[in-house]
């Protein structure tokens, strides 16, 4: 939670800094338990390819509607 004062009379707010720093808390500080650990394993499930993705965005794309949409000028 950030609090910032005097921003009525503003025409910009740049928050990068308290965005970065946010990431920057979030990330975790150790990577792997140790030297010889392969970090977490994740589920067959989640593991997907851009491949994968890209069609099932493609299947699911709730775009399509307005893509098949005709306007008459």
């Amino acid at each position: 939670c950030h609090y910032f004062e005097d921003v009525m009379n503003l025409s910009e707010l740049d928050i990068s800094k308290e965005i970065r720093e946010d990431i920057l808390i979030s990330l975790p500080m150790k990577h792997t338990c140790s030297e010889d650990c392969n970090g977490i394993e994740l589920p067959e499930e989640i593991l997907k390819t851009s491949d994968e993705i890209s069609k099932e965005i493609e299947e699911n794309n709730p775009w399509q509607e307005l893509d098949n949409l005709k306007i008459k000028s």
